[in-house]
């Protein structure tokens, strides 16, 4: 590729990457319900999987799924259907009541959960992003 087409490829992933969509959706939600500490680890996993594709892309991975049409249309049931679950989840989610303070506290008190609740959000998050 040329220089000429890398900065505009460059300009174009900066201008999706930072406009508004699920995974700003997400970040709201991350910060709303579990504080800043843990949604800024959401936006690390949105960093991760942004980089992850602008590589696979350099790679030529991108181009191979775009000249597969049967690989393309996969990936978008894939990527859809992988919505339409959360989006489903969280409408069954929204009947339950939210954590009072003294929940969240009690949460809090107890550390040796958090490394599986960080990689539990990571991994939803990079899923999302994905998507």
């Amino acid at each position: 590729m040329s220089f000429d087409a890398w900065i505009v490829f460059t300009l174009f992933w900066i201008a999706f990457v930072t406009t508004p969509g699920p995974n700003a959706v997400n970040c709201i939600s991350n910060g709303m319900n579990l504080g800043f500490g843990k949604a800024m680890l959401g936006v690390l996993a949105i960093l991760t999987q942004a980089s992850a594709f602008l590589i696979l892309s350099a790679l030529g991975v991108t181009a191979l799924i775009a000249a597969s049409p049967t690989a393309f249309f996969i990936a978008k049931l894939v990527g859809a259907g992988f919505l339409i679950f959360l989006g489903i989840r969280g409408w069954r989610n929204a009947r339950k009541p939210v954590p009072t303070a003294a929940c969240l506290f009690t949460r809090a008190r107890h550390r040796h959960h958090q490394p599986k609740e960080r990689c539990r959000l990571s991994r939803g998050v990079f899923a999302v992003c994905a998507a």
